[in-house]
């Protein structure tokens, strides 16, 4: 059956899908109609038999139809179509030339109990301001709420800048997804057992009372027992100052659901990234989701990264597996640490370039920022002196609070540079280069070390470093290492050196007594399977293909 003799009440279904499926249908005021979408506009103009029904349909009119920038006639003709029906507000401009009386309209109170969506995104503090009084506080009927609130670039009075602001709902009960940029909820209002995603995204100034207590956070997750999706940026509870300190060590134990959990820092202008740091790595400390769950720190390097660092992976938590990245774009430096090294050295050939890791693990990202941006305010000249490359030296510092000394198994997943290798693995010091306590590489306390793995992006020259005693110690590094894992053939300009690098690594830790047992060469499936009898009698090397992320055996020799 064609679709255009379809029965009008099958087209009705069809046409409420397309619409809801698709982004808000958006009209601008004195334009033309602009099409965003193939929602109710795009379907009107197919026939004249679809434009009279879509025109009629009220779900369709109450459904993501976006007339922020429209006068207060045609935001009032919108809602008369919608009749009665639920609400899924969408409104993405919301400025102060109309958006005054269109937020007064959309949100009166007698619409409260109709609404069931919001995405909103308000442009400036006085439209934002004015959001937070009208929103309500009763939404009964609220499933997904999306507020995006910022700066009006088009306006310079400073008197219409934003700042953290709290929406006033407290009643909620159906509250299902909640993304918020640089405004909260209350923390004690009954809008959280039944939520499975909550973002909560700042990037201005705010006020201590905004902050939630480490008795408030704990009652709020907790009582999320669907919780799907964490991510937390700027706003943790003050550990700092540690406003409960009878109860701020406390655990928090997120539900068995959750998937992933981020918390994040930003510098803001007005706001100590140092504290920002401090704060939100006591709280990772202090979270425990379930081991299947992705779960990430980002830091600014902005500020202090050491008492992070320290917090989530020092004495008291030593790392049993450790992949480390200095090379991210533009100028990231990740850590991915293992708690549970069983679970990474189970199938080290499957660890090669994984980018989820099994049992607990914690990610670090060391983020990199442009001291000229303007939402750190005017930028002074200690600020842009304090240049990538000085906050590139500052993560690599901070990886000496890894406390490695019961570290199994190693993962390099690719190097900035030249002297990153110097840091980790010793070599010739250079400038900016930073120092460990003892003068000794990074990487020489890792005693109980047992396998090394090179992703594809890691230089096999390292190798070199490991046939050497480094200055300041009397042994070789990795004394217990038994296998090496990598991929073969590699990208490297010069193949033939690189695989002269790899034999040599074997001759001589034989020849000094630290033979390494195992090499496992794991091949793409299209390559050629390179056999490498000049190790014959130094190591068993076993191949493995790569096969959808997974590594098979296909014989050692």
């Amino acid at each position: 059956m064609a679709i255009e003799s379809l029965p009008q009440e099958v087209l009705i279904i069809v046409f409420e899908y397309v619409h809801a499926l698709g982004a808000p249908t958006s009209l601008l005021s004195g334009k033309a109609t602009k099409i965003r979408d193939r929602g109710m506009l795009g379907l009107s103009q197919v026939c004249r038999r679809w434009r009279q029904m879509t025109i009629s349909l009220s779900a369709l009119w109450a459904t993501k139809v976006d007339v922020s920038c429209c006068c207060l006639e045609l935001n009032r003709l919108v809602l008369e179509r919608a009749g009665s029906r639920r609400l899924k507000l969408s409104l993405q401009e919301v400025t102060s030339r109309d958006g005054y009386d269109n937020l007064r309209l959309w949100f009166q109170q007698s619409h409260h109990g109709r609404i069931q969506s919001v995405d909103i995104r308000c442009l400036g503090g006085g439209v934002s301001r004015l959001l937070s009084k009208r929103i309500g506080r009763n939404l009964p009927s609220l499933q997904d709420l999306t507020v995006n609130l910022r700066n009006n670039d088009d306006n310079p009075n400073r008197y219409d800048r934003i700042s953290l602001v709290t929406l006033p709902i407290r009643y909620a009960p159906v509250l299902k997804s909640v993304t918020l940029h640089n405004c909260i909820l209350p923390w004690s209002a009954n809008v959280y057992s039944q939520i499975t995603h909550l973002c909560i995204d700042i990037n201005v100034s705010f006020e201590t009372y905004q902050t939630p207590t480490h008795t408030e956070l704990d009652t709020v997750l907790s009582s999320m027992h669907q919780l799907v999706e964490l991510y937390i940026r700027n706003l943790f509870p003050d550990y700092v100052f540690m406003r409960e300190p009878q109860v701020a060590v406390l655990a928090i134990r997120l539900s068995p659901t959750c998937e992933r959990v981020t918390l994040a820092t930003l510098s803001i202008d007005g706001i100590d990234a140092e504290d920002q740091n401090f704060d939100s790595g006591q709280l990772a400390k202090r979270l425990v989701p379930p081991s299947t769950a992705t779960f990430t720190l980002e830091l600014t390097c902005g500020g202090s990264l050491l008492g992070p660092v320290r917090a989530v992976s020092g004495s008291s938590r030593p790392s049993r597996a450790l992949s480390i990245r200095t090379d991210e774009h533009p100028h990231d430096t990740t850590v991915h640490i293992g708690f549970d090294a069983p679970t990474w050295m189970r199938s080290p050939a499957d660890m090669l370039n994984a980018t989820q890791f099994p049992g607990r693990t914690i990610s670090i990202v060391f983020r990199t920022e442009d001291w000229q941006a303007e939402y750190l305010g005017p930028a002074s000249p200690a600020r842009i002196a304090h240049s990538f490359v000085t906050q590139h030296v500052d993560a690599l510092r901070a990886l000496q609070e890894i406390d490695i000394r019961e570290l199994q198994l190693l993962r390099i997943d690719g190097l900035r540079r030249w002297t990153d290798q110097q840091y980790l693995f010793g070599g010739e010091r250079a400038l900016m280069v930073p120092r460990t306590q003892d003068g000794a590489p990074l990487l020489a306390s890792a005693e109980n070390l047992e396998v090394l793995i090179l992703s594809d992006g890691a230089d096999v020259a390292l190798l070199e470093a490991l046939t050497t005693v480094p200055s300041g110690r009397h042994q070789l590094l990795f004394l217990r290492l038994h296998t090496l894992v990598l991929r073969w053939p590699r990208h490297e300009p010069h193949a033939d050196a690189a695989r002269a690098v790899v034999i040599d690594f074997f001759l001589k830790r034989r020849a000094l007594g630290a033979p390494v047992r195992t090499f496992q060469v794991v091949a793409m499936e299209d390559s050629r399977n390179e056999r490498w009898e000049e190790l014959e009698g130094l190591t068993e090397v076993m191949t493995s293909v790569m096969q959808g992320g997974a590594a098979s055996d296909t014989g050692q020799y």
